[in-house]
């Protein structure tokens, strides 16, 4: 039983922390792009 729980609290972590690193790379990802996008019109 114990095990299970743990079981359970291991996949709900790294479902957590698979969620937060796409949110992550998808803001770098805007960031990034609104950077570059002035420096290409500049250059």
């Amino acid at each position: 039983m114990i095990n299970l729980i743990y079981y359970q609290n291991h996949i709900t972590c790294m479902l957590y922390f698979c969620l937060e690193f796409i949110l992550l790379a998808q803001f770098c990802h805007k960031f990034r792009y609104r950077q570059c996008k002035p420096r290409r019109f500049l250059s």
